[in-house]
């Protein structure tokens, strides 16, 4: 018990050490059943060939990361019968008690994640016939790698699956029995993915309440000004915000912006004021016969810093920390190259309120 209670604090002060206490990471239960099933390999004399059972599982997962990673601890109990006549064993049960240590890495926005655990506890186990009955305990080490599935659209995301191949060793009887097999099991889920919303995803839902609003205030300024009716359009993609100077006019050949568009963007910088977000401050321009790809994404990285370098000159960020310049060339086109109009809506500078979350 001892040496489950040291592995218990030094997990947790590894996880604090490396992340300390994340606020977009809750606090998460999941308690189910399982059924597993083992091969029991090298073991010693007053052991059996296979054992067969099913138990319950307990998960907490902890509001702290370890490299990003939510991770927390668990409990295993099982009742097994043991099978497979292995003289002088022909039969017996067993009871496991684990403590675990895990970490959860999502394989994309699917729901299915995979969860390697360490687990320590001990085993109970008594075995027959009665002319060689056994009854003794060992500690068993046990590691898995557990494949879950948590289908947010069935049963509000309350229901998670698992599918964990697992490998255990006794640890104290000489020699020692190595167990090979898995467990296949279902939990009930409470807390940040399942059964009820998480800090993180009640954010992102505001986020994008909130961008909608910004869309639609945004969208009603500039129909109500002729300076920006016609040339600056606003729209939401997967960056954030974006609002686009579809006519945003530069001196030939130069990076420059020409006269007439300083009142443009004077209230363009007003809107931008208002928001705390982050800034992407994109350039594009048309394409032309004799240009090159990398000479294009190079003239338009240099327009949007023109536009980005006057932004922060009517005090929309006070440095470029909180702004990111870059350029696309030709590469993402509005407009037909071929016409003079296509080619107006490729000039273009695009400035994004980056999402949060």
């Amino acid at each position: 018990m001892k040496k489950i209670i040291k592995t218990i604090l030094a997990a947790t002060l590894f996880s604090l050490a490396f992340n300390g206490f994340a606020e977009d990471t809750d606090v998460v239960f999941r308690g189910g059943v399982f059924g597993q099933g083992n091969a029991i390999i090298n073991g010693h004399s007053n052991d059996a060939a296979a054992d067969l059972g099913g138990g319950i599982s307990m998960e907490i997962g902890l509001p702290v990361t370890v490299f990003g990673r939510q991770n927390g601890f668990s409990f295993h109990g099982a009742y097994d019968t043991l099978l497979g006549e292995k003289d002088p064993v022909t039969g017996g049960q067993d009871i496991d008690v684990l403590f675990g240590y895990w970490m959860r890495f999502p394989l994309g926005d699917n729901g299915f994640a995979l969860q390697p655990e360490i687990s320590y506890g001990g085993i109970a186990k008594t075995t027959k016939p009665a002319e060689t009955e056994y009854a003794g305990s060992d500690q068993l080490l046990q590691l898995g790698l557990s494949l879950r599935y948590n289908p947010k659209n069935f049963a509000n995301g309350m229901l998670e699956f698992e599918l964990t191949p697992t490998f255990g060793i006794e640890t104290f009887n000489s020699p020692n029995s190595i167990y090979v097999g898995g467990r296949v099991g279902m939990l009930v889920v409470f807390g940040g993915n399942g059964g009820g919303s998480s800090k993180k995803s009640d954010a992102k839902k505001n986020d994008r309440t909130e961008e909608n609003k910004i869309v639609e205030q945004t969208k009603k300024e500039i129909e109500s000004d002729p300076d920006l009716k016609g040339a600056v359009s606003v729209r939401l993609t997967d960056e954030g915000v974006t609002i686009s100077l579809d006519t945003i006019n530069f001196k030939p050949d130069s990076f420059d912006l020409m006269e007439s568009e300083y009142p443009k963007l004077d209230k363009i910088a007003a809107m931008l004021r208002r928001y705390t977000n982050d800034l992407h401050v994109v350039g594009h321009c048309a394409k032309t016969a004799d240009s090159t790809p990398e000479a294009d994404v190079e003239f338009s990285q240099k327009r949007a810093e023109t536009v980005a370098n006057y932004l922060i000159l009517q005090g929309v960020r006070k440095t470029k920390t909180k702004m990111t310049v870059s350029g696309k060339g030709s590469s993402e086109p509005r407009g037909d190259n071929n016409t003079e109009q296509g080619r107006q809506l490729n000039r273009r500078v695009e400035v994004t309120l980056v999402r949060k979350y």
